[in-house]
């Protein structure tokens, strides 16, 4: 089977590029558009993947995150990614985080991985990716998209410039900006196909070169970055976002993750109703609007669709304390 399956690919990367990518591990982080496009390129080329998405499927998601399909709308997206993946490639290894990832467990999450595959969607992450990828030595690949344009780079600790190099501050942030669903299929393709370049030693990537695209008038184009030989993270060596915590929670939006043990029992004692979930995985129960997913091996999401911060914070505060 596994001579079958890769016999088209292996003519361009080698028996030995092809035995190199399956004894990799690339830690995706963010299952979204383009982590979907990227994890389902990799799995299908061989690699073994670390999955890494706090969130859960929602309607919304279906127009590019194209991991997911109607039935795992409510699930969480790094279980339903798991499961879609090991199905188009049971050679591979998957793991599991169910975590965002922060500062203060970036570097425990991101270890033992060969290559990260940046698919996050703010900032606030990228950087504390970044950071903790210098640390670790990781390549990485960043990548950013709104509407039909995208950004694109591959990055190699010590040899090309780090993410504070070509971004020292971070640009405005939007929430929920528009996006048509291949742009990001594009950013994650590229990020695979770079990926696998890297692992394997054929072609050369787009170190030192920021990839802009346009699909609206389907123009592409780019322009040499350089390090900065000050820069606090690559050139100073102060990795500012790192370290801090732990924390109790995560909270963005409507949703929080909580980083300690949630006892079903406990929740049920004080008014939630058990609803759903995996044997194995989760347990889902609600009350109200709220949500909470309490994962087997620790941990648990607080999702409360349409609640305000302060309403999700107050959930999150009194479930700690039960």
């Amino acid at each position: 089977m596994a001579d079958a399956r890769y016999e088209r690919q292996v003519p361009v990367i080698g028996e030995e590029g092809q035995s190199r990518l399956s004894g990799s591990l690339v830690a995706v982080v963010g299952l979204g558009g383009t982590g979907s496009a990227a994890s389902i390129y990799l799995a299908a080329a061989g690699a073994n993947l670390r999955l890494i998405d706090w969130d859960v499927v929602e309607e919304g998601n279906l127009n590019r995150q194209i991991l997911y399909g109607e039935g795992d709308l409510g699930r969480p997206k790094a279980l339903a990614a798991a499961d879609r993946l090991s199905g188009l490639n049971g050679e591979i290894e998957l793991e599991v985080v169910h975590e965002p990832l922060v500062g203060w467990n970036a570097l425990r999450v991101l270890s033992g991985a060969d290559l990260v595959v940046d698919a996050t969607d703010n900032f606030q992450a990228r950087y504390v990716l970044g950071e903790a990828c210098v640390r670790l030595g990781l390549p990485h690949t960043f990548s950013a998209v709104r509407g039909t344009y995208g950004l694109y780079t591959f990055v190699i600790p010590g040899e090309t410039p780090c993410l504070r190099c070509i971004f020292p501050e971070p640009p405005p942030e939007e929430s929920g900006p528009p996006v048509l669903g291949p742009t990001p299929g594009v950013a994650g393709t590229l990020s695979a196909a770079e990926a696998i370049k890297h692992l394997t030693g054929i072609g050369s990537t787009s170190r030192g070169r920021l990839i802009s695209f346009d699909l609206s008038g389907m123009e592409f184009d780019e322009i040499s970055i350089a390090r900065n030989p000050n820069c606090p993270v690559c050139g100073r060596g102060e990795f500012e976002r790192l370290g801090a915590g732990p924390e109790r929670a995560f909270v963005r939006g409507d949703r929080a993750y909580l980083f300690l043990e949630v006892g079903v029992g406990d929740l049920v004692r004080d008014g939630w109703e058990e609803v759903g979930g995996e044997e194995g995985r989760y347990a889902l129960l609600s009350k109200g609007r709220a949500r909470v997913y309490v994962y087997d091996d620790g941990g648990a999401l607080v999702s409360c669709p349409g609640c305000g911060t302060g309403e999700v914070v107050s959930t999150v505060t009194h479930i700690s304390e039960l």
